[in-house]
């Protein structure tokens, strides 16, 4: 196996054909970290290595890898426990990059398993901090479970893709990664691929040289300002397939070049990006090995509809920012938790702005306050969940 060859030059190593081998594996000898071959079918034995991990071999690593696994299969894995996921075939440049950070990793997951235990009462302050700090405002469990998410990625230095539709809140989470991550003391640059020129992209990504193009100057890339800080790639799906294919060598070597050089340059950043999920197989849009290299960490946001419970605690923390606080009657609150939300957070924002300024009312906003509609109102059609 090219992956045990790998490995056994640095480490001294153990296969294993059943998960019941490994587990006496663990229990008998001092073993660093697992890769685990995993499928959706063998899912338990994840379960059963990260039991044993948590009865007996807390300082371990558990890796998974497999092959064509679908993106859900993948989140589920880090949700589960994995620490890490490789996909396959297995490409030599990233196992050997991986193991060069073994030991760093190790420690990170040693922090992970004695500070951020479920259940632990430093989990529980950790969480708790992360709560009042974060942009990200909810009790409910799909968000109590997302800034769990952040906060266990936010120790590594893997690339992580942020899901979801428009209006979620995929900026903030990246900024909530960056502002608990190693990289915090460093910029974070934020760059909006749907609104750069096609043609200045890649200039303006990886930088240029004077001559590369007419009119062009010597300058720095985003990759190159952003030293030992965070790249957040929004709409992804919206650079230039050129650029995409470009980007494949950044994403696993940290290494790139600028237009009109062939000087490769080493990018010391993390790479966060985001993209609405309805892009994810569109091969016009997305490059499929692209994706494959950004599909080990995953983050999903939760679209408004799925968690309605948040929006009263949303609402509260709108106006607070607006700079007034209006009570919102029964009747207000109700027309809020029916409507549908296409636009998500984003449109709740706007429509309770509008209510505050709208309001005859000295401190208080009814329904007639509320239009959620206006945008069904101006087109043909009713607006789009996407």
């Amino acid at each position: 196996m090219l992956l045990q060859a790998l490995l056994s030059q640095y480490y001294d190593t153990f296969a294993c054909k059943t998960c019941a081998e490994a587990l006496i594996q663990l229990e008998t000898t001092k073993i660093v970290c697992v890769i685990l071959d995993i499928s959706p079918a063998s899912f338990k034995d994840l379960e059963a290595i990260n039991q044993a991990r948590h009865e007996f071999a807390q300082e371990l690593l558990v890796f998974c890898s497999g092959a064509d696994s679908p993106l859900e299969f993948v989140v589920d894995c880090i949700k589960g426990g994995a620490d890490y996921y490789i996909g396959k075939p297995f490409r030599p440049e990233i196992i050997k990059k991986v193991l060069a950070n073994l030991h760093t990793i190790r420690k990170q997951a040693i922090w992970n398993q004695n500070i951020c235990r479920p259940g632990c009462e430093n989990t529980q302050l950790s969480l708790a901090k992360q709560r009042e700090d974060s942009q990200l405002k909810g009790e409910s469990s799909q968000m109590q479970q997302l800034r769990s998410t952040i906060l266990r990625f936010a120790r590594f230095d893997t690339s992580v893709l942020i899901v979801g539709e428009t209006g979620t809140g995929k900026e903030l989470a990246a900024r909530e990664l960056h502002k608990l991550s190693g990289r915090r003391k460093g910029p974070f640059l934020a760059v909006d691929c749907a609104s750069m020129p096609e043609n200045l992209a890649e200039s303006m990504i990886f930088g240029s040289e004077r001559g590369a193009y007419t009119d062009s100057v010597q300058r720095e890339g985003v990759f190159e300002k952003a030293k030992a800080g965070t790249v957040f790639l929004d709409e992804l799906a919206e650079l230039p397939m050129t650029v995409q294919a470009k980007l494949l060598r950044t994403l696993e070597l940290r290494q790139g070049s600028r237009l009109g050089s062939h000087q490769l340059l080493d990018y010391n950043i993390r790479i966060v990006s985001a993209t609405n999920a309805r892009h994810l197989n569109n091969k016009c849009r997305f490059r499929p090995e692209l994706l494959s290299r950004l599909d080990t960490l995953v983050i999903e946001m939760p679209p408004l509809r799925n968690h309605p419970e948040d929006i009263p605690m949303l609402c509260t923390h709108f106006m607070k920012n607006f700079g007034r606080v209006f009570h919102l009657t029964k009747s207000a609150l109700d027309k809020l938790m029916s409507w549908h939300w296409p636009c998500n957070i984003r449109e709740l924002k706007n429509v309770i702005e509008r209510a505050s300024v709208l309001t005859d009312h000295t401190d208080t906003i009814r329904p007639e306050d509320i239009q959620t509609d206006l945008l069904s109102r101006w087109t043909d059609t009713q607006p789009r969940l996407f």
